[in-house]
């Protein structure tokens, strides 16, 4: 099988005052003509640089590039680290395209998707408007978007991850590329949409021809859609073969360690809802929303996120709450911690109710929430030690200043930080440990119930399993109550006791996990059982 890509002595550097800092560090290899190469590694493997350096996207004011990568056409080949920026402009997009990892910042978000895909088509395709309209729009169908339509029409923002996701891809291939990059490209969506998503690319790379490379830090994600892989560390190819052979039977450490961090086994505890003490009870939970919708033409329109939502939860255990996206889960930790105020229904925490004429009633710090993305809640402006203090504070009012330093040093040595990181910002920190210090300042005030919305979805698999272990850990240190949401089953179903299945706003399913994951009663439980990606892996 010839070669579309050949890869060679690829060095990416990133410049700085005095010297220069090698990020990816002399790596070779090759793409065969219609096959789906996959890249695997953590955050700060070079993965990424990798694939920008391939498009030659980046800066080169910034980082310095060298090595060479040949794309192969026919007896032609073209170095596109050297090509002048007028060859380059033809062959993207017409010979190599890419997908981005987050489909929002890889849009325009002031203009229909629509007007962007057209846009693309009449440059790469030299059609008139009502042509790339046209040839848009079978796009868009082509990409498997129900009402193509509504979606030509929509905005960024009014679109789902999947379905914007769908649309970045139909721009990626509107050009006929031979050969296709997909940057994480399954990263942030549920487990249904990011199955769909993988067989997407498969039948789009099948019935086009196209070569892809496929990015991921997940090895399952990589093993149900590549015919060769290469793992990454630290700006290395540290092994490279097919697939199968690479994910069965690695042989470096560093593999091996990787695909350990994933396949976590199935939590073997049966639990029953009668078993132990109940310490929160959620009763026929309601919760509707008003679509932003013309009332003159369209009335009022509302939109279910919760309906007669019941569920028990039981002290000192994790229960797992699962579903795709809109499935009201998130919505329903907002009201269990005051952020949201339920239309009906009642909220019981150790007999007390929680709601009372529509008034949040209970101490905030009972239940404690981790939200999904530690960036976004920790405040950008103070450093993250600083953070904690003032929690502390506000509920410690009588307590020294040196104590309470003393407890922030604490709460970071038990969260596995180093006790000189408090005097860091969140953003001189990494993901993992951004989130450490968002679990520190959670339990900081002694909370029963620990909210867990989606904690550990932005993290590389190996840094998971880390936080995973710290949960545990703290849970059993601390006799909390854990409530993990998640889109990820694999996760699920290492961690929790029991689990709830949410299908649009409705309890779906319910049992303990080795029930529910050996035995689902229902088809949606099973769709979602067997979309977990390499799931014939995990054991």
């Amino acid at each position: 099988m010839k070669d579309a890509l050949q890869v060679t002595n690829l060095s990416v550097s990133l410049n700085r005052m005095s010297d220069s800092l090698e990020l990816v560090k002399g790596i070779s290899f090759s793409l065969k003509t219609g096959s789906i190469l996959g890249v695997v590694g953590e955050s700060g493997s070079g993965k990424s640089l990798t694939a920008l350096a391939l498009m030659n996207l980046l800066d080169k004011k910034v980082m310095a590039v060298s090595g060479n990568v040949e794309l192969i056409t026919g007896d032609t080949t073209v170095d596109l680290l050297s090509a002048s920026y007028e060859s380059l402009a033809g062959l993207r997009g017409s010979e190599i395209a890419m997908v981005f990892q987050e489909p929002l910042t890889s849009i325009n978000p002031n203009k229909k998707c629509g007007n962007q895909l057209v846009e693309i088509i009449m440059v790469h395709r030299s059609l008139i408007k009502s042509e790339a309209e046209a040839e848009a729009l079978r796009l868009m169908v082509d990409v498997g978007l129900e009402e193509p339509t509504r979606i030509m029409n929509s905005y960024p923002h009014q679109l789902s991850g999947g379905q914007l996701q769908r649309v970045i891809i139909a721009m990626a291939i509107c050009g006929n590329p031979r050969i296709l990059i997909a940057d994480e490209p399954t990263t942030s969506l549920d487990v249904t949409s990011q199955k769909e998503i993988l067989i997407l690319l498969k039948s789009l790379q099948r019935r086009l021809g196209m070569s892809c490379i496929f990015i991921s830090h997940d090895p399952m994600v990589i093993a149900e859609i590549t015919d060769e892989v290469i793992v990454m560390d630290k700006g290395l190819i540290v092994e490279s073969g097919a697939t199968d052979e690479i994910i069965k039977n690695p042989s470096e450490e560093y593999t091996r360690s990787l695909l350990e961090s994933r396949t976590i086994p199935l939590n073997q505890t049966v639990e029953t809802t009668h078993k132990g003490e109940r310490i929160l009870i959620i009763k026929d939970l309601i919760k509707s929303y008003q679509l932003n919708r013309n009332p003159l033409f369209n009335g009022n329109v509302f939109i279910n996120a919760l309906s007669n939502v019941s569920i028990t939860i039981n002290k000192g255990k994790i229960h797992g709450i699962v579903g795709e996206s809109g499935s009201g889960k998130s919505t329903l930790a907002k009201c269990l911690v005051g952020l949201e105020i339920p239309d009906q229904g009642e909220i019981i925490f150790q007999s007390q109710s929680v709601y009372s004429d529509q008034l949040y009633r209970l101490d905030r710090k009972k239940i404690q929430m981790i939200f999904q993305d530690p960036y976004g809640s920790l405040n950008p402006r103070m450093k993250v030690g600083a953070s904690i203090y003032e929690v502390l504070k506000i509920h410690n009012r009588k307590v020294s200043r040196v104590e309470l330093k003393l407890r922030v040093l604490s709460l970071f040595t038990q969260v596995g930080l180093e006790e000189s990181m408090v005097h860091r910002y969140p953003h001189q920190l990494s993901g993992g440990q951004r989130q450490r210090v968002a679990i520190a300042r959670a339990i900081a005030v002694g909370p029963d119930i620990l909210i867990c919305d989606e904690a550990v979805s932005a993290l590389d698999i190996p840094v998971q399993a880390q936080i995973l272990q710290l949960l545990i850990s703290l849970k059993d240190k601390y006799n909390l109550t854990i409530i993990f949401i998640s889109h990820d089953l694999s996760v699920i179903r290492s961690i929790c006791d029991r689990v709830t299945v949410l299908f649009k706003g409705r309890v779906e399913e319910e049992g303990a996990v080795v029930d529910i994951f050996n035995h689902p009663q229902t088809e949606y439980t099973k769709t979602l059982i067997s979309s977990i990606p390499g799931k014939n892996y995990l054991i």
